[in-house]
């Protein structure tokens, strides 16, 4: 037990002192190893150094020995992090048992290697240097997909996708996830997405970020009935009306937008937070029946004072942030 503590601490003082880990998940099945075993069991699997162990036991760390979880890259929470120097995902043939893989802040460009790692479920490429994902067609398993960031423009058809960040990429349009029917999360902010209309198949999704887009139209989202958050601000969103069935809706911000009639919003009894600021609302009588909503946010309208008051009195408990609109 005393070479246990004694690795453990060596693990913690390499977390404190590298700029970069390989973070290694081992998920505790029947067998249970000694210290000494665990640094065999790394060694045989030919991991870089500096590499730790996060488990809540370094023991109780294995499942048949096999790595489940890998992370490459900068230390979590670090607020400057630097760029890996891995590129070459050849290592990482013998590991397939990986079920989480993050590649993110790397150097990486080919993930033809990936193909391999047919349990794979989780995958961040973040702020990789990757480009061509189209490989990923041939992972049935993967459920989550992460590119923030990275220099990807098209999307192949992942039928398993559950959740989607395609945000700061190159990518325009949304065509593959018409296949995409478990789709439950979809991030886009900062794309040249267009046309949401290819997501009106994704019947699934509850969460749709698509902030600072040039977003017409919301048409295609009035299939969605079990969404419950919607972000579309900083788009080029000119009416609601899409929205109007959305029983399920609690988040929607709408701020800096072309918005002007908000009578679409009346029906969403489950609303509970609503953005309008830097829009042409003026009217705010159509939420007065929407007794769960708590938070209106209508900075720099035309909406008046008295629209205010009469808000407040319909809804006693809601928080409204307002300051009027300066005139020049």
């Amino acid at each position: 037990m005393a070479k246990c503590n004694r690795i453990a601490n060596c693990l913690l003082i390499l977390m404190t002192l590298t700029p970069f880990v390989v973070l290694v998940t081992y998920d505790f099945g029947e067998r249970r190893r000694t210290a000494a075993q665990l640094e065999r069991d790394l060694k045989r699997e030919k991991l870089a150094m500096p590499w730790v162990v996060e488990h809540d036991g370094i023991v109780e760390a294995l499942r048949d020995g096999k790595v489940v979880s890998l992370r490459f890259g900068p230390k979590r929470f670090q607020p400057d992090p630097q760029r890996s120097k891995l590129s070459d995902l050849s290592l990482l043939s013998s590991f397939t048992g990986i079920e989480s893989l993050s590649l993110r802040y790397t150097n990486v460009r080919d993930i033809g290697p990936l193909t391999e790692l047919r349990q794979l479920k989780r995958l961040d490429l973040s702020r990789s240097r990757v480009a061509d994902i189209l490989p990923l067609r041939s992972l049935e398993n993967l459920t989550v997909l992460r590119l923030n960031g990275a220099g990807v423009s098209d999307l192949p058809e992942m039928p398993a996708l559950r959740e989607l960040d395609i945000s700061r990429t190159k990518i325009s349009e949304l065509s593959a996830l018409r296949h995409s029917p478990n789709l439950e999360v979809l991030l886009m902010g900062q794309t040249r997405v267009s046309d949401l209309t290819p997501i009106a198949s994704a019947v699934n999704l509850k969460q749709v970020y698509a902030s600072f887009t040039p977003i017409r139209s919301l048409a295609g989202i009035e299939n969605l009935k079990k969404l419950e958050v919607l972000y579309v601000d900083y788009s080029g969103v000119q009416s609601l009306e899409a929205v109007r069935d959305l029983a399920s809706l609690r988040l929607l911000d709408a701020s800096f937008t072309h918005i002007s009639d908000i009578s679409p919003l009346a029906r969403l009894v489950k609303l509970e937070e609503l953005h309008l600021s830097n829009t042409r609302v003026t009217n705010l009588r159509p939420l007065h029946g929407l007794k769960s909503l708590k938070v209106l946010r209508i900075h720099d309208t035309d909406v008046s004072d008295a629209d205010v008051v009469a808000l407040r009195q319909a809804l006693p408990l809601i928080q409204v942030g307002f300051m009027k609109r300066q005139k020049c």
